[in-house]
């Protein structure tokens, strides 16, 4: 089964296929974009490329850098705070855009979004990713996360969670601040 994840907002989760006459059509229900996915020269589909707002934004670029030359898993909160902090606008935008789970429970957030555009990027091979049960402190909700790491992918074992790390950063692993905390 294929993955498909939308050119426009990098969301993953509620993508429709739809055939008509032989011809494939995606539909995002999260930003409500509709796209034909055609293969380039190069054979990749167009899926794979740098695309919308995550492209728009520089979201892709950052992303590589907060998962940095670490030799070990990184549990997902910790790349989003990593985020959060070298690009403090730019993430300001995306929780005014699309919300955040640390204000009210949503479907669809500056984390999903973020989140695919971290997918979009294991796709192209840059990073490795992987979902995992070990979900920490304000993650602790998730039944299960994304890891991510710089390729090749590290062992198994070496792993550092969003708990640890928050905790040794001065941080409360169980709260999500939008503003830069004191300590960072």
């Amino acid at each position: 089964m294929t993955r498909h994840v939308c050119p426009k907002c990098s969301y993953d989760d509620s993508i429709i296929e739809f055939l008509d006459d032989g011809k494939q059509t995606l539909y995002c229900e999260s930003c409500k974009y509709p796209w034909n996915p055609t293969l380039q020269s190069n054979g990749r589909s167009n899926l794979d490329a740098r695309t919308g707002i995550g492209e728009e934004w520089g979201v892709y670029d950052a992303l590589i850098q907060c998962v940095d030359n670490s030799d070990q898993w990184l549990e997902y909160g910790i790349i989003e705070h990593r985020y959060k902090l070298v690009h403090p606008t730019t993430y300001a935008q995306m929780v005014r855009r699309w919300g955040h789970t640390a204000q009210s429970r949503t479907k669809y957030s500056a984390s999903s979004f973020l989140g695919g555009c971290l997918g979009r990027l294991a796709t192209e091979g840059v990073i490795s990713t992987r979902r995992h049960r070990t979900t920490t402190g304000y993650w602790s909700y998730l039944p299960e996360v994304t890891h991510a790491a710089r390729c090749p992918a590290p062992p198994e074992e070496h792993f550092l969670s969003w708990h640890d790390y928050a905790v040794g950063n001065g941080l409360d692993p169980f709260k999500w601040e939008f503003t830069r905390p004191p300590h960072s």
